[in-house]
């Protein structure tokens, strides 16, 4: 009777996201595998390695341990936040709500960009913006233009392109921006890349105050509505929550689908936005 007595487990899925795992006595840890609803692949320890589980057992402790999550970010970006959840234990699916498409350079900015040194300033409210405009800017840039950044991450870009960071805007949006520029802005010249269809809080806050901007769209900014297979995962609530990083990924996912829909979908799917714009998108689409 003693080999019925020994410590046993049952680890289902080891190492992916979902793992589960259960321990008990050999005499019995068959039906506290079936009671937890453990399905293969799994793997049956016996013995006394058993009674190390309580010290192996981080990645069942780690905080989205059995989470799924929806990424929603542009196809080649959502490495970073991917990483992120990875680490918190979430298993991540990806699922592009929108493409970046890049523009032509239209021809007033062409001959803008020979003359460099007429600006007081570029302005960048996206990584997006920074990786596009630097595709028609090979040379340096010129030490006596500030450039300014909203956010960190859109910094982190622009050094990356080779170019010193002027000023960071704490706040992550235009409104942000416009405070570090100061209020000695008369007369002054700004150049301003920024997607097709942004907003111009920035822009008219300048024309306000005296300042000139020359307008850069750069890139435009594709919805790509989710596949009928992505719908119906999203119906039977496969995902724990969806991250939202834009306005733009709130209506690509979103904007196509019935209020009732989406109000189904948000019942059992938590909705985890990056900032107040985005916010106010999901809330205008009935979504907390």
């Amino acid at each position: 009777m003693q080999i019925w007595t020994a410590k046993a487990a049952v680890i289902a899925s080891g190492t992916l996201p979902v793992q589960r795992s259960v321990r008990g006595a050999l005499a019995d840890i068959a039906g506290r595998a079936r009671a937890a609803g453990l399905r293969p692949p799994a793997t049956v320890v016996f013995g006394r390695v058993v009674s190390l589980a309580a010290g192996l057992n981080w990645f069942e402790r780690r905080p989205l341990f059995g989470w799924t999550v929806l990424v929603t970010r542009a196809e080649g970006q959502s490495s970073g936040l991917k990483d992120l959840l990875e680490e918190q234990g979430a298993r991540v699916v990806d699922a592009p709500a929108i493409k970046i498409d890049p523009l032509p350079l239209p021809a007033d900015v062409r001959r803008a960009l020979r003359h460099l040194t007429d600006f007081d300033g570029v302005l960048f409210t996206s990584a997006n913006a920074v990786r596009a405009a630097a595709a028609h800017l090979p040379g340096p840039w010129p030490a006596s233009v500030p450039v300014y950044a909203v956010g960190p991450k859109t910094a982190e870009a622009i050094r990356r392109a080779g170019w010193r960071v002027a000023r960071v805007a704490a706040e992550f949006r235009a409104e942000g921006l416009a405070r570090v520029l100061g209020k000695k802005l008369r007369g002054k010249t700004f150049l301003f890349p920024r997607a097709a269809q942004g907003r111009d809080l920035l822009i008219d806050f300048l024309s306000k105050a005296g300042a000139r901007t020359l307008l850069w769209p750069v890139y435009r900014t594709r919805l790509l509505p989710p596949t009928a297979d992505l719908r119906a995962r999203l119906r039977r609530g496969e995902f724990n929550a969806v991250t939202f990083t834009s306005s733009s990924t709130v209506h690509g996912l979103l904007g196509r689908l019935p209020r009732g829909e989406r109000a189904r979908i948000f019942k059992k799917t938590r909705a985890a936005s990056i900032g107040p714009l985005t916010t106010a998108a999901l809330r205008s689409l009935g979504v907390r």
